[in-house]
């Protein structure tokens, strides 16, 4: 499986990675919604095998002053 990177790769790579018989992955998370498309329709058309379409996020940690200021819920 080769390594997604965020912000230094599109889909040559992940193509390449499975023309060469391994599984390509897609960094995703940086992408618009209309970049993503297009990523993933030049995906489809190279018909390659399985693709790892990889997404990440931060978790936000509310302090108990802002999680009392909401109401008592963490949302």
């Amino acid at each position: 499986m080769q390594a997604p990177m965020a912000g230094v790769q599109d889909t040559a790579l992940a193509i390449t990675v499975n023309s060469a018989g391994g599984l390509g992955s897609l960094p995703c998370a940086m992408l618009s919604p209309s970049q993503l498309a297009a990523e993933l329709q030049a995906l489809k058309q190279a018909k390659g095998a399985a693709i790892h379409a990889n997404f990440f996020f931060h978790a936000v940690r509310l302090t108990m002053m802002q999680i009392y200021r909401r109401g008592g819920e963490r949302r």
